[in-house]
């Protein structure tokens, strides 16, 4: 089982390990580091990097991503669908509403340094990335994705759960997961319960590749 999990925006990718703790210590699973340098980035460039780092994984594999990482997770497989096995897509938006990139761009302004630092960001790098995120919109090539798919949200995460749904609808076959009690960093507040969420989900979409394979 190959499974390749993206963090968020001001996280790491030491964020799924609690979440990796609970999965089967037979997948093989890659964390990617999104901020490999303190250099200002747009959401173009560090999305390229992505790429490039994808070519490191056996494909097909399983995909997955929180906020920023599920945006990239989507992308990749609206762009590499014959890569992606499935996708699992935690906070998702598919056209980030501005008044959330401000406010998002607000707090950041009022963390202090030492947050950035140890994050191995910038106030700059994140300022720029959210402006960056003004123009995205991945609504209108949704059906390119053609593996199993699964929009999960924390219970609280209010902001992100429309989005969430606008995705399985516009994929029929895709489905929906809140986990209870957790907010919008779902593999920081509730790893164990995401996790199992993970298991059940990736095993239902090797059955259906399994059977895909078997139909001439």
């Amino acid at each position: 089982m190959q499974l390749v999990l993206l963090h968020g925006m001001g996280q790491t990718a030491a964020s799924w390990q609690e979440t990796i703790l609970n999965l089967p210590n037979e997948w093989q699973i890659h964390c990617p580091e999104l901020f490999k340098t303190e250099e200002a980035s747009t959401y173009n460039q560090l999305y390229e990097e992505f790429v490039k780092e994808c070519e490191k994984y056996p494909a097909p594999f399983h995909l997955g991503g929180i906020s920023l990482g599920a945006v990239m997770a989507c992308q990749y497989a609206i762009q590499y669908p014959k890569k992606v096995k499935s996708l699992l897509l935690i906070a998702v938006q598919l056209k980030p509403p501005p008044y959330l990139l401000k406010f998002q761009q607000f707090i950041f302004s009022l963390l202090p340094k030492s947050y950035f630092e140890k994050h191995n960001l910038n106030k700059e790098q994140l300022l720029l990335l959210c402006r960056s995120l003004k123009n995205l919109n991945l609504k209108t090539n949704l059906q390119q994705i053609q593996c199993p798919a699964i929009a999960i949200c924390g219970e609280k995460d209010y902001v992100n759960q429309q989005a969430s749904k606008e995705f399985i609808k516009a994929l029929v076959k895709a489905q929906y997961a809140v986990i209870e009690q957790a907010g919008h960093e779902v593999n920081i507040e509730k790893p164990m319960e995401l996790a199992i969420v993970i298991k059940r989900f990736l095993k239902e979409a090797s059955r259906k590749n399994e059977i895909r394979k078997e139909i001439p």
